[in-house]
């Protein structure tokens, strides 16, 4: 591990000194293939070697994370980085990690999760909030602490479907997507699809 932990941080610098924008970590457990169990960790690791980067999360898997825990953990990475976090959320991707870290939930269900999340989060970022959702309750509270950026660091929603698209610009967060185990011809239906979500949603800022 120290040795890929190395090595993933020379790419990161590599990746800064040729201008690339944004390094993302990944949030995935037990699984050996790809070892990220925070990824808030990593991005805590990289940006104490980097300087202009911009790092973010690729992604934190909502059914994983309480809203008053997750805001109080990305403010403070935010804050370490100087302001460079940028925040990807998603339902997760694997139904082995549900049936361990969700008590085998359908990782379908994370979608309502990501999509609970994510206000809580702006919620709870802004000041005294209080939530009564499906999935969390909690009596009035704040981040603490507060991140850095205002109002808050970019939020990024990872999705294949164009109903949560849309949700997200909405939301008025940005997409990230993926072909996934499809080949590489699936990103420019994707890409269509997020084209066309955009022109239904001309009265939005484009993410």
């Amino acid at each position: 591990m120290r040795d890929a932990l190395r090595h993933t941080l020379d790419m990161v610098k590599i990746a800064e000194e040729g201008g690339f924008e944004i390094a993302w970590a990944p949030e995935h457990h037990t699984i050996e293939l790809t070892i990220g169990p925070n990824p808030l960790n990593l991005l805590t690791y990289w940006g104490a070697h980097t300087e202009k980067i911009r790092l973010g999360t690729a992604v934190v898997s909502a059914a994983y994370w309480h809203p008053i825990r997750l805001a109080g953990e990305a403010a403070l990475v935010d804050i370490m980085l100087n302001g460079r976090l940028e925040l990807g959320i998603a339902r997760g991707a694997y139904q082995y990690e549900f049936d361990r870290m969700a008590g085998g939930m359908p990782q379908e269900q994370g979608v309502a999760y990501m999509k609970e999340l994510l206000p809580a989060l702006r919620g709870l970022w802004a000041g005294d909030y209080e939530h009564e959702g499906e999935r969390w309750s909690f009596p009035s509270a704040t981040s603490v602490p507060k991140p850095l950026q205002k109002p808050a660091p970019p939020i990024w929603v990872a999705a294949r479907d164009p109903g949560t698209f849309e949700w997200a610009i909405r939301n008025g967060a940005n997409i990230m997507s993926t072909p996934l185990s499809r080949p590489n011809s699936e990103i420019q239906v994707l890409s269509k699809k997020f084209e066309d979500t955009l022109a239904k949603v001309s009265d939005v800022k484009r993410p």
